[in-house]
């Protein structure tokens, strides 16, 4: 028998999901909670490393329960929380707690945006307005509150390509996710 894995990297908990490739039958599900952190009124983030740990720990806990032999996972199968922010070093460490999307603190850049490019030139480049919690508006955040920070970040990840980070070494993510960031160009 062959098994997918598919792992959601929730807002409040990571959620995996292990399933029997011919039948399509989930076999079990098992779920690991963490907190979000409000540093400040309107601030939202939390801890990368919990992402991961709760992620490593679901896997093992249903391959476990199942019984299965790993080899025969075929692939595992990754979607999540949007609009968080990760910045992560040359190292891949991650510099800073996961900003996530309930997070507020960029809404005054959220504001110059929108007073400065008009919502038809917006919408020639992303799928929508700007939000405080998109990635856009929160690297405006750090280059203008934290530019040493900004200047140590290789590369900023959303919370599911933190764990396939993890998982792969690869920095990457997928169309999907990347056009609400504002950082992609939809229509190239």
């Amino acid at each position: 028998m062959t098994y997918l894995l598919g792992t959601d990297i929730g807002t409040s908990s990571v959620k995996t999901v292990l399933l029997e490739v011919k039948s399509g039958r989930a076999l079990v599900d098992v779920t690991r909670e963490y907190p979000i952190s409000q540093p400040r009124p309107g601030w939202a983030e939390q801890n990368p490393d919990d992402w991961w740990n709760a992620a490593v720990a679901t896997i093992r806990e249903a391959i476990a329960r199942t019984n299965i032999d790993p080899n025969a996972v075929r692939a595992i199968s990754l979607c999540g929380q949007m609009h968080g922010f990760v910045p992560v070093d040359k190292n891949s460490h991650p510099l800073h707690p996961a900003i996530i999307w309930a997070d507020t603190r960029s809404s005054p850049q959220v504001d110059a945006l929108n007073t400065r490019v008009p919502l038809a030139e917006m919408a020639r480049y992303a799928p929508g307005p700007p939000a405080a919690g998109f990635m856009g508006p929160t690297l405006m955040w750090l280059a203008e509150h934290q530019p040493d920070l900004l200047a140590q970040t290789a590369a900023v990840l959303l919370p599911k390509d933190y764990v396939r980070l993890r998982m792969t070494d690869a920095v990457c993510t997928e169309p999907s996710d990347a056009a609400a960031t504002w950082l992609f160009d939809v229509k190239t």
